[in-house]
């Protein structure tokens, strides 16, 4: 699942199900667009479309948190 189909699954699933509050949807649409722009200023540079893992620390943690609270079993 690409991170924009898991976004927009929990978008949904935040509309019809009211499973997700507004700030974790907010953060959710944050983190996508941060990592969707560096990756497109990266491709646009030719160089490789890797994130360095310390880059984007605060929003990886929300977005894991945020995985965790919806698919753990």
């Amino acid at each position: 699942m690409t991170p924009r189909e898991i976004i927009a699954k929990a978008w949904a699933m935040t509309k019809k199900e009211k499973l997700l509050k507004k700030d974790d949807a907010g953060l959710l649409r944050l983190a996508y667009l941060c990592f969707r722009s560096k990756i497109h200023r990266l491709n646009l540079q030719k160089e490789p479309s890797q994130i360095p893992l310390g880059q984007f620390n605060s929003l990886r943690a929300g977005v894991f948190a945020i995985w965790k609270q919806l698919f753990a079993t």
